[in-house]
């Protein structure tokens, strides 16, 4: 990578810019995304940029492109130590080295690093209540089902939005991807945030790189205490407050066709108490949704709760012991050290979630949440209308609003309670929440 050549503006001038006051976080109604034709407020972090280079992608030039883009990043006053790799592949983080301040112009400090890298595109750093959100050169968006596709196409052009790549992208009618030309985050969440507004579009939205946050199950191998399955008033439990598991087992134990798609960060493909089939990664990290990294784990106990094998000697059990769980792995957890938290990108899932209806899946689960999306939304309508079920956390919070996507229309949102049957001091709940289920020490 080189430092391009030609213009005024430098990394110099946004290195002086970012380098003088305190940190700011700023969260006001200037900086926001589409939610159907809502606004969405997020803040801004000034204290940092995020760079996206399809070079960083390679695996077998990675390293050395990193390296060179480092050695730029330093030549023009930022600091190395604020360097670093984002979860997701492609991605760097790059901070002044004096602890940054509040930008008069963080378009221009952006704009300043997309004109002086050779890099391909440039987003400032939002963060919405769960952590970092960033824009990517891509841009989501679905028409309503009376605009035809030349009539689509026509407003893309008009627009200015930029290269279709995909029409009816996912299988969804009237949502296609664009990719925009421009190198600059704020440039492409405008664009999207106008079309969104247009009385044609139902929805538009850049195809974000987020952050997901595991609602976390905790894990014991004996039956026993499986209070959720059997209730039997153990460790002061409620009797028969539970899902009454051992009698549906007299009636069956479920089907091997039956099949259960776990929308996580990938379920481990050789656990030997686990009744799966061989799944899907949509993260580009390869594979067929194993584990890749050590804090991986989250799937893995959600689909020992669904298909945890019975009468075999070891562990636990779930409640559908002979159902297959299968893995939809959309997203990278962060760590080590294990934060709960992982990165993902919007398609990610919007490909795993058709992915379902494709392999014959009826049933979803995403134990996870995120901010709100659109084009995932249109990803869980498009299959729930085919047929598959779709089951979410309402989230941790202990509020009383259901989290998204637990409170997605097309979602059913399920809170937790405890061995006594009531709400766990932990769980959201609110309007939109559909059931309740055993989700304190459980196993």
């Amino acid at each position: 990578m080189a430092i391009r050549t030609g213009r005024m503006l430098g990394l110099a001038a946004l290195a002086a810019s970012m380098s003088m006051t305190a940190p700011l976080l700023a969260g006001d109604a200037d900086y926001f995304y589409s939610y159907g034709k809502q606004r969405v407020p997020v803040a801004i972090d000034a204290t940092r940029i995020a760079i996206f280079a399809e070079s960083l992608q390679d695996v077998g030039a990675r390293d050395g492109a990193a390296a060179q883009l480092t050695r730029d990043l330093v030549a023009h006053g930022l600091n190395e130590e604020s360097i670093e790799p984002h979860t997701i592949s492609g991605w760097m983080y790059a901070g002044s080295p004096m602890g940054a301040r509040a930008a008069d112009s963080p378009e221009q400090m952006v704009a300043d690093a997309a004109a002086a890298l050779d890099v391909d595109f440039v987003s400032p750093v939002f963060m919405d209540e769960y952590g970092p959100r960033l824009v990517t050169r891509d841009i989501l968006v679905g028409f309503h089902t009376d605009v035809t596709a030349n009539e689509a196409r026509e407003i893309i052009q008009q627009q200015g939005l930029g290269d279709v790549l995909d029409e009816n992208y996912g299988g969804m009618q009237g949502v296609y991807r664009i990719r925009s030309s421009s190198r600059s985050g704020f440039v492409v969440l405008d664009k999207a945030n106008t079309a969104a507004q247009l009385a044609d579009v139902a929805w538009a939205e850049p195809d974000m790189v987020a952050t997901v946050q595991k609602h976390l199950i905790p894990t014991d191998p004996n039956f026993g205490v499986l209070w959720g399955i059997r209730n039997t008033g153990q460790s002061g439990g409620t009797v028969d407050r539970d899902m009454d598991g051992d009698e549906a087992w007299d009636i069956t134990t479920g089907n091997p066709s039956s099949i259960v798609v776990i929308l996580d960060d990938g379920v481990d493909q050789d656990h030997p108490d686990l009744n799966q089939l061989p799944g899907q990664d949509f993260t580009n990290q390869g594979g067929n949704g194993d584990h890749v990294n050590a804090c991986d784990d989250h799937g893995t106990f959600v689909a020992g709760c669904v298909s945890g094998r019975i009468n075999n000697g070891i562990g636990g059990v779930g409640i559908c012991p002979s159902c297959n769980s299968v893995a939809g792995r959309w997203s990278i957890s962060d760590g080590p050290p294990c934060t709960g938290s992982g990165s993902f990108q919007t398609t990610w899932l919007i490909n795993a979630i058709n992915w379902s209806l494709e392999i014959g899946a009826r049933v979803t689960n995403n134990s996870n949440g995120f901010g709100f999306s659109s084009s995932i939304d249109a990803a869980y309508s498009s299959t729930r209308a085919q047929g598959v079920i779709h089951f979410a956390s309402a989230g941790n919070g202990g509020t009383t609003t259901v989290g998204y996507p637990g409170s997605s229309t097309f979602v059913n949102g399920i809170a937790a309670i405890n061995r006594q049957g009531n709400k766990a001091s932990f769980s959201d709940s609110g309007v939109g929440l559909d059931f309740t289920a055993p989700g304190q020490t459980i196993s």
